[in-house]
């Protein structure tokens, strides 16, 4: 029994076909047989191994700039769009099918612990939007700049405000590492065809707050040396515990002096020994 296709979140959706854009089922006349035969949505792919939506090369188009595959098409293009509406079809003709859709506007962000929340208003009544099948984020951070993977960020077609959580796995994902520190966080749509709408961005970013709570210790005598319990941050961004330490004869804290590291990871308690014990260690 095959599985109907009801919305962009039905399990019976086939998964998106890539193919590249120097194929030959994407020859003129070829591309919306190959369509109907795949029965599925066709993520074209750049020179660069990049998918065109994502800003990759194409044929005619070095710079990764063009927002549609230059692939003339004579036949109608069928789009699918999300959750129950029908497929739109667009009348073909010497030329590809060029949709651009509407721009995001008043792109707002904030930190909702380590969570980026981005908010911004989109016209999902505009005809010209109908096919939008996803948003994509931007972030820059150090002067580099990555996309969000396609179809993770789906629109909300009851409302114009949109609002989209990009997580920390999320960010994780885009830059290899948990990014907090960004120059610029923008939005764009996009569609299964590749048009995309201009890239905006919010004009101001607020700082990221570190949510973890003053560290909690136990430090306890053993022989030669000392073990340092602590209370384990229940939160996420929680990665180790940094065990600094500095000799001294002192009873009391000191100040303007450089501590030396004995232990980081997530060891709990922490035993750390020493050849020689001077008469204080502050920890």
């Amino acid at each position: 029994m095959k599985s109907k296709y009801t919305s962009g979140k039905s399990v019976g959706k086939n998964q998106t076909v890539p193919i590249d854009v120097d194929d030959p089922r994407l020859k003129p006349g070829k591309i919306g047989q190959t369509k109907a035969r795949m029965g599925a949505e066709i993520d074209v792919v750049g020179l660069d191994g990049k998918s065109l939506i994502m800003g990759g090369r194409g044929l005619n188009n070095s710079t990764g700039e063009s927002k549609t595959p230059n692939i003339p098409e004579p036949v109608e293009i069928v789009i699918p769009i999300g959750g129950n509406k029908a497929p739109k079809t667009y009348p073909g003709g010497s030329g590809p099918i060029i949709i651009v859709p509407t721009d995001p506007t008043n792109v707002t962000v904030e930190w909702i612990n380590n969570d980026l929340v981005i908010s911004f208003d989109w016209d999902y009544t505009n005809d010209v939007n109908d096919s939008i099948s996803q948003f994509i984020v931007q972030l820059t951070s150090g002067g580099v700049t990555k996309r969000s993977q396609s179809n993770i960020f789906l629109p909300n077609t009851s409302q114009t405000r949109q609002t989209i959580t990009v997580t920390k796995s999320i960010i994780t994902s885009m830059f290899n590492v948990f990014k907090t520190g960004f120059s610029a966080v923008c939005v764009l749509t996009g569609d299964p065809l590749n048009n995309i709408s201009n890239t905006i961005c919010a004009t101001s970013i607020p700082e990221y707050v570190l949510s973890l709570p003053v560290p909690v210790i136990t430090v306890s005598a053993i022989a030669s040396g000392y073990s340092v319990a602590y209370a384990t941050p229940t939160e996420d961004i929680y990665d180790a515990i940094d065990i600094v330490e500095y000799e001294s004869v002192s009873a009391t804290e000191p100040t303007g002096v450089t501590y030396t590291r004995t232990y980081l990871g997530t060891i709990n308690p922490v035993s750390y020994t020493h050849l020689t014990l001077p008469t204080n260690r502050e920890v």
